[in-house]
């Protein structure tokens, strides 16, 4: 196998289907968990201008995407969380797949083309020009129940609250 695609570790659930319906919590990193979405002052979130298309392009991807329904979601500094639903009949997945082949429909593909789209556009409006701004790879979490689910909702909700408490904090 040549070393340019090598194959990474992944953190994905093995054999699950990521295609199937179902309730998702992610958490994706700034580049160097750098604060690049904006601050916290007083448990309120100030994005900056990079964290206003994060935050509009999350919405946007309901628009994109007829999969995805957004339940809530935070752009925190140096952070993104999102607890999503995947509808619809899963797609059919080729036997051999080939990396970095991803199904269309898939919390990895969803993920990537967030993750594009937000680059993208921070580039051309002239923001962070020629650096990174995700950090490789998400986190994702498989909801199984309701009382999961709202966990998810009240961690999401008073994460700027936390803030200073929170693994992702860095003194800016």
């Amino acid at each position: 196998m040549c070393a340019a695609y090598a194959r990474r570790n992944t953190n994905r659930y093995p054999g699950y289907d990521y295609t199937q319906p179902g309730a998702y919590f992610i958490t994706l990193c700034a580049f160097n968990h750098e604060p690049l979405f904006g601050t916290v002052r007083d448990g309120k979130v100030y994005n900056s201008a990079c964290g206003q298309i994060v935050n509009s392009e999350w919405l946007r991807s309901t628009e994109v995407r007829n999969e995805l329904v957004i339940d809530c979601f935070i752009v925190m500094p140096n952070h993104f969380h999102a607890l999503l639903l995947l509808v619809g009949p899963p797609t059919e997945v080729p036997e051999l797949a080939i990396w970095p082949l991803r199904p269309k429909r898939a919390l990895g593909s969803l993920v990537a083309g967030f993750k594009a789209a937000v680059t993208k556009r921070t580039h051309e409006q002239g923001l962070l020009v020629g650096q990174d701004i995700w950090q490789r790879n998400y986190y994702d979490h498989i909801v199984r129940d309701h009382a999961n689910f709202e966990r998810i909702q009240e961690y999401i909700l008073t994460n700027p609250a936390r803030w200073e408490s929170d693994r992702f904090y860095r003194q800016m």
